[in-house]
């Protein structure tokens, strides 16, 4: 496997394992924002990411990383 192709799949993977975290990082900075422009004690918002859809990022992310890792270690072998 070439080596941009590589890189390509472990940044790529990162960020997809990454989404859910930056997601649940986002969606609680618009809670706050929402209860201090209001100065209201309850804010209702949409749903967050589901646990499979989080499963779901992280699976995917890992096995692009490990394609990446598998192919250029055989490779260089």
């Amino acid at each position: 496997m070439k080596a941009s192709i590589a890189i390509s799949l472990i940044i790529a993977g990162s960020l997809l394992i990454a989404a859910p975290i930056l997601a649940d990082y986002l969606y609680r900075a618009q809670i706050v924002e929402a209860m201090r422009g209001a100065a209201s004690t309850q804010v209702t918002l949409g749903q967050t990411l589901s646990e499979a859809y989080r499963f779901g990022c992280w699976v995917v992310g890992a096995l692009m990383i490990a394609a990446a890792v598998l192919a250029s270690r055989t490779r260089g072998a």
